[in-house]
């Protein structure tokens, strides 16, 4: 059974992060039409340059390449950015990609109309100190009327009925 060997394979990955292996990332979190859309639709409303943080594989970077966005994505993962870059290719497309960390990173001077952090990417994020050089590198990042788009979704105990 394929589950069953995808969780022995994450078991038996000892000390490896399962961003180092995009391949298991992929069949463990499918694309999610539903949030690619509001996505995309967001960053259709400034038009522009979009920055995807912690684009990971490029479940969205593609899609906002395939809508026309001017779209650049960002990871911690080399080994993502590979997957991302070889996703790109295959759906002939050209986002730009940038290795970064998203608690403190510099591009240079470049501003963009909408940032996006995807997925829960945000809950990446665990201390104080995280989340200040996040915004902080962010808000350097955002043009004068830019806007920074996330989601986080963190159940009730109580919805998870344990």
């Amino acid at each position: 059974m394929q589950v069953t060997k995808l969780f022995a394979t994450i078991v038996s990955m000892e000390q490896n992060s399962l961003y180092d292996r995009p391949d298991l990332y992929d069949l463990m979190a499918p694309p999610d039409p539903i949030l690619e859309r509001f996505y995309v639709d967001i960053a259709r409303e400034r038009g522009g340059r979009i920055l995807d943080l912690a684009c990971g594989s490029g479940r969205l970077t593609v899609p906002l390449a395939q809508a026309g966005l001017d779209v650049i994505g960002g990871d911690l993962s080399s080994a993502m950015l590979e997957r991302a870059r070889d996703h790109a290719r295959a759906n002939a497309v050209e986002p730009g990609f940038v290795e970064l960390d998203m608690r403190d990173f510099d591009l240079g001077g470049r501003t963009f109309d909408t940032i996006i952090v995807a997925m829960n990417s945000v809950l990446h994020l665990h201390s104080l100190d995280d989340f200040k050089g996040f915004f902080k590198s962010a808000g350097r990042h955002l043009s004068a009327q830019g806007r920074l788009v996330f989601d986080a979704f963190l159940p009730s105990i109580a919805m998870l009925n344990l």
